[in-house]
């Protein structure tokens, strides 16, 4: 489900230590042709990791991820790889750390991700893809 979002957010790559140049997502549009962009619905963990991991297994990537905060200031990272029989697989990591501003930027450093996108929880169930 999508709804309209009109708010304009200080969350964005800079803040967490990324880097927008590398972004793949791209937040929907509304069908009417108005230009307003559209919320994401996600109503629970389950359904984030769900959205997140099948985003990156249609992503041609083999080297991405996705990173996401919660209304709460969890953090999250989907993280695309190849395991050591060539298949792609998704991990799911969380901080134990609210509002950890590091997580993602660590992440990024460590594995040398080729792209990645972030999402924002504007407020519960509403998430909004950062461009």
């Amino acid at each position: 489900m999508l709804k309209f979002r009109n708010k304009v957010y200080f969350n964005n790559f800079a803040t967490y230590g990324l880097n927008n140049k590398r972004n793949f997502l791209k937040p929907p549009m509304c069908e009417c042709g108005c230009g307003n962009k559209m919320y994401i619905v996600l109503e629970s963990e389950n359904d984030l990791w769900d959205f997140m991991s099948f985003i990156l297994m249609e992503h041609e990537c083999s080297q991405c991820a996705i990173f996401a905060v919660k209304f709460d200031g969890n953090c999250y990272a989907a993280i695309k790889s190849l395991d050591e029989n060539e298949e792609q697989q998704v991990n799911i990591l969380q901080s134990q750390i609210k509002n950890d501003m590091h997580m993602f930027s660590e992440i990024d450093g460590e594995l040398t991700l080729h792209c990645y996108g972030l999402l924002i929880e504007e407020q519960p169930g509403n998430w909004m893809i950062q461009e």
